[in-house]
């Protein structure tokens, strides 16, 4: 490990790995067409059932939570 690498841990060596990275991604941080931001509902429906489902998400008497207000996890109402 470089010194760089050691005063910075993860610090990508490969600059041309961060390049290839940048150019796949870039043009996919926002969709044509799509007011940037917004949300769908199934993300925000989809990943916390699966984390219910595992018993990931424990109550003040460390049982596990079953169900949940998924809606109010996120908002789409700050958007212009």
């Amino acid at each position: 490990m470089n010194k760089a690498n050691a005063d910075n841990p993860g610090t990508f060596t490969d600059t041309g790995l961060v390049y290839a990275s940048q150019d796949y991604l870039s043009p996919r941080y926002a969709d044509s067409g799509r007011k940037w931001g917004w949300q769908d509902a199934a993300p925000w429906h989809n990943y916390p059932q699966f984390i219910l489902d595992t018993g990931g998400i424990l109550d003040a008497s460390s049982k596990p939570v079953h169900s949940m207000n998924f809606d109010a996890l996120w908002t789409n109402k700050f958007l212009p």
